[in-house]
């Protein structure tokens, strides 16, 4: 990357995870996310990059739709994003008298029955949306939970990065670890996953991750689609019950968080294709949330198709 471009870059978080940090710090909630929606409606007439890497992808998704329409989407991806981040810093104020400003439950009902069954549960979603939510969510609602994901950390890993960036990514993880759920590496050992099941508590696991060792392909918006075995492989393993579960922002930028009736489909020859069924079910469901709502969904295909571009990972539609 250009040096120039990196240095001005590099200013921008400084400002955003040191002076701004501390500002979202004291203000009411509200108050933040009225400053960063105003803050990102007049810097989407200037980041001209990201529009076009949006607008990209909205495409791909939704031919039919006309140039006004695709640039609606793509402004109001880049909003649904920086309110995504900007929670980030709130993590460290959120708790259990709080949350329910920010979260309306739909479909808690189901939870508690499945928690029932004594098998385990695995709120199964999709990088849709703020689910990173769903921790606080559930967490501050009593139960107890484990996400299985990566550290935020693990990009400064995989990559070389500035110095400010490093500490961004470090002050990131440390908001994140202020969450009320355990937090299991997903390039580590998988082990506690297995265990939280069996003392049947909660599993959060996305199933449409970069990372993973096999995948199946499933169609979604009619394209070829690659999602990895590794969520539904575990469900199948330890007999967890498994929820569909989306996380849908409201105008007042608040969440609806909606847990669905359990996932059950039926078994394939094998058991990879036991997963493909289960897959391409979840797919479905997540299809009919991105055809409401796709500026929950347009960031990570970009920010998936930057990654499959660089090398780093396996591209999100193989056509």
């Amino acid at each position: 990357m250009n040096r120039k471009v990196e240095i001005v870059k590099d200013i921008f978080r400084f400002i955003y995870y040191y002076p701004f940090r501390y500002l979202v710090g004291v203000l009411p909630f509200t108050l933040s996310y009225l400053m960063i929606k105003t803050l990102g409606g007049i810097g989407f007439n200037f980041a001209k990059k990201k529009e076009f890497a949006y607008s990209l992808e909205a495409r791909r998704l939704f031919p039919d739709k006309g140039d006004d329409e695709i640039r609606s989407i793509a402004k109001q991806t880049l909003l649904n994003f920086l309110q995504n981040e900007i929670e980030t810093l709130m993590f460290p104020k959120i708790n259990k008298d709080n949350i329910d400003w920010f979260i309306e439950y739909a479909g808690l009902e189901n939870l508690d029955e499945a928690l029932k069954q004594q098998r385990g549960v695995i709120l199964l979603f999709a990088h849709f949306g703020a689910n990173q939510m769903v921790m606080p969510a559930i967490g501050y609602k009593g139960y107890k939970m484990s996400q299985l994901g990566a550290p935020a950390t693990v990009w400064t890993e995989k990559e070389q990065v500035s110095y400010i960036k490093k500490k961004n990514m470090e002050i990131k993880w440390r908001h994140e670890q202020t969450l009320p759920v355990t937090h299991i590496n997903v390039f580590g050992s998988l082990k506690e996953a297995f265990l939280c099941l069996k003392r049947n508590e909660i599993l959060g696991v996305a199933i449409d991750g970069g990372g993973g060792k096999e995948w199946v392909e499933v169609e979604f918006f009619g394209k070829r689609a690659l999602y990895s075995t590794g969520a539904i492989d575990i469900a199948l393993r330890t007999q967890a019950v498994i929820l569909p579960t989306f996380m849908v922002r409201k105008p007042d930028s608040r969440h609806t968080m909606i847990i669905e009736k359990p996932l059950i489909c039926p078994e394939g020859a094998d058991k990879l294709q036991t997963i493909k069924n289960y897959t391409a079910s979840f797919v479905e469901a997540l299809q009919s949330y991105v055809v409401k709502y796709p500026w929950h969904y347009i960031y990570y295909l970009a920010w998936r198709n930057m990654i499959a571009l660089k090398g780093d990972d396996v591209p999100y539609f193989k056509d």
